[in-house]
C-alpha cells in the first residue's frame, strides 16, 4: 500500500507528497477494491483476522490529513467492505462508545 515518510517533527507534508501519495492511493485502492470484488469480506463469506487488520488501515488512512477523500470514497467495493465490519454488532457497539467520548 502507499506510503509517506514518517516524520514526527518535521516538516508538513507538501502538496507534492500529498499529489505522489494520492496517486498510489488511488493505484492500490483499485487493486484493493478488485480484489475485495463482491465478497462479504476480504477472502470471501467468512470474516477472519486479516479483516480487522485491513478495516484499521483503511480507518487511518481516512484519518490521515493528506488523503484526498475523494479518491478513498470511489471506491464502491472497499466502502462496502468498511460498512460491513462497521455493521457487525460488537464493532458498532465499540464505534458508537468510543464516538460517544470527548478526545483530550
Amino acid at each position: 500500500m502507499a506510503r509517506l515518510k514518517f516524520r514526527p517533527k518535521g516538516p508538513a507534508v507538501t502538496d507534492e507528497e500529498k499529489a505522489e501519495f494520492d496517486k498510489k492511493l488511488n493505484v492500490d485502492f483499485e487493486q484493493l477494491d478488485r480484489f475485495i470484488g463482491s465478497n462479504k469480506f476480504s477472502t470471501g463469506e467468512n470474516i477472519s483476522y486479516v479483516d480487522f487488520w485491513l478495516y484499521e488501515y483503511l480507518h487511518n488512512i481516512h484519518g490521515a490529513e493528506f488523503v484526498v477523500k475523494e479518491t478513498v470514497d470511489k471506491f464502491a467495493n472497499v466502502k462496502r467492505f468498511e460498512k460491513t465490519i462497521e455493521s457487525l454488532p460488537q464493532i458498532s457497539a465499540y464505534l458508537k462508545d468510543i464516538n460517544s467520548k470527548p478526545d483530550f
